[in-house]
């Protein structure tokens, strides 16, 4: 996961500094829009820094209500303790749909492929970090 030197994570999603003040979810800019994924959610939240999973609870109360194991998984999968751990552990762009530069930053995405309603998992522009 880490540069044997530099003590940074090898992928493309730079460490993010931690929220000091409290966010208002109720703004409108902090919306999931309709059946964007996780993943794109949390993507888009990146500009307001680490949330340390509030985006991520935010984003299961409001367009998946049933995925109550929702932050159980992602922590499972080494996403426990903020949203930048997703990114580094947990899911990465599938280079098939997302252009990556050679430093494998990203380059072009399109807009979220969607999800049915209710999901949790991401859409395809994503794929599991093999472990």
């Amino acid at each position: 996961m880490f540069d044997d030197d530099s003590r940074t994570p090898t992928n493309q999603f730079p460490a993010y500094p931690p929220r000091l003040e409290p966010l208002d979810l109720s703004e409108p800019r902090f919306q999931p829009h309709d059946r964007e994924c996780l993943v794109c959610y949390l993507q888009r939240m990146a500009d307001y820094g680490c949330a340390r999973h509030q985006f991520t609870r935010h984003y299961q109360r409001i367009s998946a209500p049933r995925a109550t194991s929702l932050l159980e998984r992602l922590r499972g999968w080494g996403g426990c303790c903020c949203e930048c751990e997703i990114f580094w552990n947990v899911y990465v762009p599938n280079p098939a749909l997302v252009d990556l530069g050679e430093d494998e930053r990203i380059v072009w995405s399109p807009s979220c492929l969607s999800v049915r309603r209710g999901s949790s998992q991401p859409c395809e522009l994503w794929i599991r970090r093999s472990q």
